[in-house]
């Protein structure tokens, strides 16, 4: 990713509030999926040790 696409990305989200919101809302819906995800893949690997 270029310098140049992350700042039209953040002037995007910046320009437009509700849209920042939306994807703060989005964001840590992803990483609360990340966590799930691996937490479950900790388990798995740990059950195999």
């Amino acid at each position: 990713m270029s310098d140049d696409f992350l700042s039209q990305v953040f002037e995007l989200f910046f320009s437009k509030p509700s849209l920042s919101n939306s994807f703060q809302v989005n964001y840590s819906n992803l990483k609360s999926s990340i966590w799930i995800y691996f937490d479950k893949k900790i388990a798995e690997y740990s059950g195999t040790i």
